[in-house]
């Protein structure tokens, strides 16, 4: 609609159903939680810029695309307080060409991207061509963190990388169902 916003929730919240979101600056700090409810479909098109969440997550209960060659990350060398960087909440969320990238270093259980909200079988994850990384998690030693974490639904990964760079983590972290590859 052409208005700027600093927030990736003032953003969120002007879009009645359906809409895109393109990040404009090169690097946007963002420090609000931003939840897209059940009944948006958004886009979101980092393009080849970066966002920076400080605190609180994106979270998705609605339709979701992230897109762009850009970069979502959390903040490097502090505790975020971000238990995950991207929640899905029965919803479909679809992640292409993109970088997500979590810098860990949360005292609990951390993931790039989670499902464990999940209950609706038919909700979709799809990552194409995307980057997925956690990275550093040295002083948790008694939590499992995950790069991407799903309790029901489906996931479907064509091309890109997940990377676990924590010694105490995992890739994928699949439970509750049966998955084929």
């Amino acid at each position: 609609n052409g208005v700027h916003y600093e927030k990736l929730k003032d953003a969120i919240d002007a879009i009645e159903t359906e809409g895109t979101i393109i990040a404009e600056k090169d690097e946007i700090t963002d420090d609000l939680e931003a939840t897209i409810p059940e009944e948006k479909t958004i886009t979101l098109d980092v393009k080849d810029k970066t966002i920076t969440k400080t605190t609180y997550s994106i979270i998705n209960k609605g339709n979701l695309t992230i897109k762009g060659t850009g970069t979502i990350k959390t903040l490097e060398g502090v505790n975020n307080n971000i238990s995950c960087l991207v929640s899905n909440v029965n919803g479909n969320l679809d992640i292409m060409d993109v970088t997500l990238l979590y810098n860990e270093k949360a005292s609990g259980n951390s993931h790039v991207i989670s499902a464990a909200g999940t209950t609706d079988s038919t909700k979709e994850i799809n990552i194409t061509n995307a980057t997925i990384k956690a990275v550093g998690n040295e002083n948790n030693t008694s939590s499992k963190s995950s790069v991407i974490s799903v309790g029901a639904g489906i996931l479907n990964i064509v091309g890109g990388s997940i990377v676990s760079e924590d010694s105490t983590g995992f890739a994928l972290d699949i439970w509750e169902n049966t998955y084929e590859a």
